[in-house]
Order: structure tokens, then C-alpha cells, then sequence
């Protein structure tokens, strides 16, 4: 007994075309090919500091929220970002970057054709700006991976004692969401 049946009588169908077929199939192979050979390297950078990002995020939402264990209730990255206090702490100052590199995370997800230096960065560029002045960049890659290291450093839970200094300190800070 045979798995396949017809087989035969279909490649008979088919082989007048068989050129055309290899033909197009050459193209289409040409077109993976090429994706295949893509630089990979800002995909993973990009992937990189959106899972560094997200552990310290959600150690700082677990410490926010006092919840042994945010892993358990498994929100998104999204959810967690909105989840970030918009005024008065060291958090909200980059909320709206932390949502940024959610986006461009999720078109690198959609699509193998990114032009990161295309994309506009700009929620992270003003906090880069402000807490590193000096800094020069050649690209978006740079600047996304400047920008996850300022955002760690925030999302570090500081020790008691440090606590209200911090709180102090942004209380009058706020992010204005413009829908990204």
C-alpha cells in the first residue's frame, strides 16, 4: 500500500512546466537566501536589552507592588511597562522609553527587514540626553543600548534607606504618554 498516491500523474502534469518552476523557485531562494544572510546583529542586540530590560523590570515591579512573584500571573512586556509609575518616581522617567523599545522589539518580531536607524528613538534620546550629555552615537543600536543601561539603573531597587531619597528626588517627575 502506497502513503502517497497520484504522485505520479501529478509530476506529468507538472513537467512541461518544471522550467518555470526551477526558475521561479531560483528567485525565491535568492529572496531567502538574502534574508537568511541579513545582519543579525541589531536583531539580537535589540532582543538582548529588551530581556535584560524586562528582568529588572519585573524585579522592580515586584518591589513596587510588594508581589513575591510577578513572573506567576505572566504579563507581557507591554503590560508590565504600563504597570510603571507615570509620576513621582525614578521609573516614570523612562516608562516611555521602556514602551519605545517594547514597539521596536515587537517589529523585529514581525519582520526581518528592520532599518533600526529609521525608527524614532525619541522617548530614549531625551532621557540619554539629560543622564549622559556627552555621549555621541553612530546609530540607534547605540543609543537603545545606552538608553536599556539608563533605565536599569533606575529600575534597581534600592536599599531601604536610599528609598526616600530616590522618592524625593523624582516626585515632581512625570511621563506624558503621546501614544507611541
Amino acid at each position: 500500500m502506497r502513503e502517497i498516491e497520484g504522485l505520479e500523474l501529478a509530476f506529468e502534469v507538472l513537467k512541461p512546466k518544471w522550467g518555470d518552476f526551477n526558475r521561479h523557485f531560483e528567485e525565491e531562494n535568492a529572496k531567502f537566501l538574502a534574508l537568511l544572510d541579513a545582519d543579525h546583529d541589531s536583531m539580537g542586540s535589540v532582543l538582548k536589552a529588551y530581556l535584560i530590560l524586562e528582568y529588572y523590570l519585573t524585579r522592580y515591579l515586584e518591589s513596587y507592588f510588594n508581589i513575591e512573584s510577578i513572573g506567576a500571573i505572566r504579563l507581557s512586556f507591554a503590560q508590565k511597562a504600563e504597570l510603571l509609575p507615570s509620576t513621582g518616581s525614578a521609573a516614570s522617567v523612562i516608562k516611555l522609553g521602556v514602551k519605545r523599545l517594547n514597539a521596536i522589539r515587537n517589529r523585529f518580531a514581525h519582520r526581518l527587514d528592520v532599518n533600526l536607524d529609521g525608527l524614532d528613538v525619541n522617548a530614549m534620546e531625551e532621557v540619554i540626553r539629560i543622564f549622559r550629555p556627552e555621549a555621541k552615537f553612530e546609530g540607534n543600536l547605540e543609543r537603545i543600548e545606552a538608553f536599556m543601561t539608563i533605565a536599569v539603573t533606575f529600575l534597581i531597587v534600592p536599599p531601604p534607606d536610599l528609598q526616600q531619597t530616590f522618592a524625593d528626588v523624582f516626585s515632581q517627575v512625570r511621563a506624558i504618554d503621546h501614544e507611541l
